[in-house]
């Protein structure tokens, strides 16, 4: 509980003395947690726990319908996301601000829901460089918004109107933008997204931005929560509110899911940062090729988490049939993940032809001395592998599942495969690997196709056109 969330519990009498009992409860557990985590330990892990709720949530309609405020003629907008971890969505947040600050279209801020160290705080350095500010919400309240939060009626009945469920981190977050005053937030994944949502709509933000996960929340049994459902489908239907995808698929998977038509979700192709993306030197390139393949074999690489969703068994059974066809070809996986074990047996009666590297720091050299890069994911959002691969000439294959779809040329950068079709997966790497033609032309087209249709500058384009 941070410090706007305090002020406002503390506005009420009868919040007071249910807390009072609380805190003699919570003392003796929170001791008994401490002595065997540490008090450090415990403070994170109850910083980081989402709100949970049970049952379905119900939005009043007169929080809906609140009205906004005017909007300043040089916009602030306000970004709010869990953390600046190393996911995609931080990173795509990062390119954004960075690259809109700029321009001085608008001022951009980042506000966090979990504190600001270790793998949480991965992309911060990158956008304070870029003079954005970034902080965690509540982490320092201002005084005025803590006196209205504790006596101020309308705001109580404001953030009163809030369901339950979701006070915990909306409060927090309201108490951010009545301090900031922004003309936008722009919140990112599910939790972030319908918290920050809210308490934008009953602080009279006058313009919501939603930026999606790959797909619906219900294909992530560790991240999903009942009330997400009811809580976008309640701000879909304020005008003040823009909902944005990062491929066609996501948006469709969602606007099924909620219930909703798709032309309701926005879709704005994620971008890619030139000076983020490191070109491989060409010596380099030659010497991780000479690893890769020493005997001059052509590499089928895969770069990909080992778990569930992205199918490394599919790679490894695919790798089968390329080898039994070619020679010449060698096949070679990088990433880590809970299926590591496992795959390293599947893989093991290919002998050294089929080679698991594990986790490396120089994917792009190994993209870049590939012959092909396969993806055999069941569901995707907008895979970077495929996109960074394209970026440096390497041809792909992959299932035509999600945001894959978008991120291919199909036919000309690469080819798309039904999503369990393992012999048509190894036949198209097996020409990609054997046609130096067809290699030559489909690397040609992957290095302008990835520029084209996730050029950065476009991004930012797209993203400006929903503030505006």
């Amino acid at each position: 509980m941070a410090g706007y969330e305090r002020a406002f519990l503390r506005g009420d009498p009868l919040l007071r003395r249910v807390l009072r009992f609380a805190r003699r409860i919570a003392r003796g557990v929170a001791r008994r947690v401490a002595a065997r985590l540490g008090p450090r330990v415990t403070q994170r892990l109850l910083a980081m726990l989402p709100p949970r709720g049970g049952g379905p949530m119900t939005v009043p309609e007169e929080l809906l319908a609140r009205p906004a405020r005017a909007a300043a003629m040089r916009p602030k907008v306000v970004h709010a996301i869990g953390s600046l971890g190393p996911g995609g969505a931080e990173r795509q947040l990062a390119a954004l601000v960075c690259g809109l600050q700029p321009r001085g279209g608008e001022t951009h801020e980042v506000l966090t829901i979990a504190a600001l160290e270790g793998a949480s705080a991965h992309y911060q350095g990158r956008i304070e460089a870029a003079a954005v500010p970034v902080s965690m919400a509540g982490s320092a309240p201002d005084p005025a918004v803590l006196a209205l939060l504790r006596h101020d009626p309308a705001t109580r009945e404001a953030l009163a109107a809030m369901p339950a469920v979701l006070r915990p981190l909306s409060v927090d977050l309201a108490g951010e933008f009545l301090a900031r005053r922004p003309d936008i937030v722009h919140a990112w994944l599910d939790q972030t997204n319908i918290c920050a949502g809210i308490a934008a709509l009953a602080t009279g933000v006058p313009r919501i931005v939603l930026s999606l996960r790959s797909v619906n929340p219900s294909h992530f049994p560790m991240l999903h929560v009942s009330w997400m459902r009811d809580g976008y489908r309640a701000l879909a239907r304020s005008p003040r509110v823009r909902i944005v995808a990062n491929s066609r698929a996501g948006a469709e998977d969602y606007a099924q899911w909620m219930g909703i038509d798709p032309a309701r979700i926005a879709v704005v192709h994620n971008g890619l940062d030139p000076a983020q993306i490191r070109e491989p030197d060409p010596v380099a390139v030659e010497r991780t090729r000479r690893e890769l393949a020493p005997n001059g074999e052509r590499v089928l690489l895969g770069v990909l988490r080992l778990s569930e969703e992205k199918r490394p068994e599919l790679f490894v059974e695919v790798a089968r049939r390329v080898l039994a066809a070619d020679a010449r070809a060698r096949a070679v996986l990088v990433g880590d993940g809970p299926l590591a074990a496992e795959i390293a047996a599947l893989a093991r009666p290919l002998g050294p032809r089929c080679v698991l590297l594990g986790r490396r720091d120089d994917v792009p050299e190994l993209m870049a001395a590939a012959r092909v890069t396969l993806l055999c994911s069941r569901m995707e959002g907008t895979p970077n592998a495929l996109i960074e691969s394209q970026w440096l000439g390497t041809p792909v294959v992959s299932t035509a599942v999600g945001g894959a779809v978008d991120a291919v040329d199909d036919g000309a950068s690469g080819f798309l495969c039904a999503r369990d079709d393992a012999a048509a997966l190894a036949v198209r790497c097996g020409e990609i690997l054997g046609d130096d033609a067809l290699h030559a032309r489909l690397s040609a087209r992957a290095r302008e196709f990835a520029r084209e249709r996730f050029a950065l500058a476009r991004m930012l384009d797209d993203t400006q056109a929903l503030y505006r």
